[in-house]
């Protein structure tokens, strides 16, 4: 594993690899970040748990995604809108103090495991889309395209998949967390079942109520 000196950019969601999402720039320390890091556009995020106590400190992830800067626009108002796409995992291991943002020694930590169980990969790409369906029909405000499309190598399928699963933000961090592609997609197909059955109780219990009401 490749040590370095990276800095992080915190956020209340999970970017895995491959996957490409837009930021909102507007403090000065992450401007500065930005500038910093021209040459290689490159910076790390992790996932920040909010306080539980008012006053208490944001809670670190210690496992986050190396992204790359794939475009930048400075809005009139000081701030910038940039897009990102993750590159590859890494663990934190030591905090540093000097600079007005955050940064860390971080260990790259590609993926383990050679090979992907096409069988697997399927039967996981099944229930996300299946998840994601009753999701639309739970949330009408959010329809989700089932048939979204997922390309590119076995592995890279496995963080598409990751992604587009409707997961809470730290099941999503959970995903991020397991370095082996097989075993990731058996947490993904059992996070999707256990979520799907969450839904299936919420509709039933809206069905429910909805009789009452009619027999009332």
């Amino acid at each position: 594993m490749t040590s370095r000196v990276l800095p992080i950019f915190p956020l209340g969601s999970v970017v895995y690899p491959g996957q490409t999402i837009g930021l909102c720039i507007f403090e000065d320390r992450y401007r500065e970040l930005l500038s910093d890091v021209q040459d290689t556009l490159e910076f790390g995020t992790y996932l920040i748990d909010g306080p539980k106590v008012a006053g208490s400190p944001f809670r670190r992830s210690p496992v986050g995604t190396i992204v790359q800067v794939m475009g930048f626009q400075p809005l009139h108002d000081g701030k910038a809108l940039v897009a990102i796409q993750g590159k590859q995992r890494f663990v934190s291991r030591k905090w540093l103090k000097d600079a007005s943002y955050p940064k860390a020694v971080i260990e790259e930590t590609p993926c383990q495991g050679n090979s992907v169980d096409q069988e697997l990969l399927h039967s996981t790409s099944t229930a996300v889309r299946a998840l994601r369906a009753l999701h639309s029909e739970v949330h009408l405000e959010d329809k989700l395209d089932k048939n979204a499309p997922i390309e590119g190598s076995d592995k890279a399928m496995v963080w598409q998949l990751a992604a587009l699963a409707p997961l809470s933000v730290h099941d999503q961090y959970k995903l991020l967390t397991i370095s082996v592609p097989n075993e990731r997609l058996e947490a993904l197909s059992q996070l999707c079942h256990e979520r799907f059955s969450d839904y299936q109780r919420l509709i039933n219990m809206s069905a429910q109520e909805s009789k009452w009401s009619t027999d009332l």
